[in-house]
């Protein structure tokens, strides 16, 4: 086509779009001197992941690179790793994944518990946490499964077991301790009185692990199967029941708590004084004994009905005690 003299044409290409294209990567290895394995697990929607080009962060060589889809590497010193991988599909994608992984001087290895309690007869599960294989020790006839990572042991008394975890060529270990008893020690504790309303917190003298409460009359309580809980009774005089268990092993106490009511006290109505005057304070209680705060400036403050000549504005505050048990005043 000619337009005005010049030449016009056109061309035209379709631009392709691939969406959905994931790179990923996980690995397995923890140790010095022991290969980590990188594992691809890059995913697409379209075509097929068809180049992988990996970088290691290995600090000591500039050779920590890979074009293998799973491919291995060893590591010569110690700490955190960049790992790097750039993977690329048939249809032109390319992404990138990075994780930072730890290379350390032994293998992870994870005891729930280091120490615990049994009572004879009964047996326990110990449990470790790891990657490798595993023995156990002592091997003294008390121990079942010992190649295990979850052997049951069945001491006749206090043992130490020994476990030794080893991955490739790295080996990792750690102890738990297992008590053993023959019974539940238990003290629920002394009988005691408080103020009524007031609440208490009981706590029994006890190896026991696991604990049960129950009560009569009725009382507010925090939780009935914990070791020291908080209560507030609303009887006169409540019981609580306390059962212990280790395993099989089953101990069982009672304690009272005898709650009185504060003793009544007044201090009487607030009154204004002249400065230089003296004023009558009319205080009154049902309790055995008595006191003023602050005494300054009072006449007779033994007494419930003291005079007072404060030099500024002040709060006088009685205090008594009765004879039935509450440890605390009234104010």
């Amino acid at each position: 086509m000619i337009l005005a003299g010049q030449c016009v044409d056109s061309a035209f290409t379709n631009a392709h779009v691939y969406p959905g294209f994931f790179p990923k990567f996980g690995f397995d290895g923890s140790c010095l001197f022991a290969p980590f394995l990188f594992t691809d697990s890059t995913t697409t929607r379209y075509g097929k992941v068809s180049f992988w080009k990996w970088s290691f962060g290995d600090e000591t060589t500039n050779a920590d690179s890979s074009r293998l889809q799973n491919p291995p590497w060893l590591y010569h010193t110690l700490g955190f790793k960049q790992v790097i991988l750039i993977a690329g599909s048939d249809k032109g994608c390319v992404d990138s994944a990075f994780l930072n992984v730890e290379v350390k001087d032994k293998p992870s290895l994870i005891l729930p518990f280091k120490d615990t309690l049994i009572c004879i007869p009964d047996s326990l599960q110990l449990k470790a946490i790891g990657k490798g294989t595993f023995v156990w020790t002592p091997d003294d006839g008390h121990i079942d499964n010992r190649f295990t990572a979850t052997p049951t042991v069945y001491p006749r008394k206090t043992t130490s077991y020994y476990v030794e975890m080893t991955q490739d060529r790295c080996i990792a270990t750690d102890t738990v301790q297992v008590n053993v008893v023959d019974h539940v020690t238990l003290f629920a504790g002394n009988d005691t009185t408080i103020c009524r309303t007031d609440t208490i917190q009981l706590n029994p003298q006890s190896d026991g692990l696991r604990y049960t409460w129950s009560f009569i009359p009725a009382a507010r309580f925090s939780d009935i199967q914990t070791k020291s809980p908080l209560t507030s009774p609303f009887g006169s005089i409540t019981t609580y029941h306390v059962v212990a268990t280790i395993g099989s092993c089953v101990a069982a106490d009672d304690l009272n708590v005898t709650t009185v009511p504060y003793p009544l006290v007044s201090a009487g109505p607030d009154t204004i004084v002249c400065f230089d005057d003296t004023a009558s304070i009319l205080g009154s209680t049902n309790g055995s004994r008595f006191y003023w705060n602050p005494v300054v400036y009072l006449i007779h403050p033994t007494t419930l009905t003291p005079l007072a000549y404060p030099k500024e504005t002040t709060t006088y505050t009685l205090y008594a005690f009765d004879t039935l048990g509450c440890p605390k005043p009234s104010s």
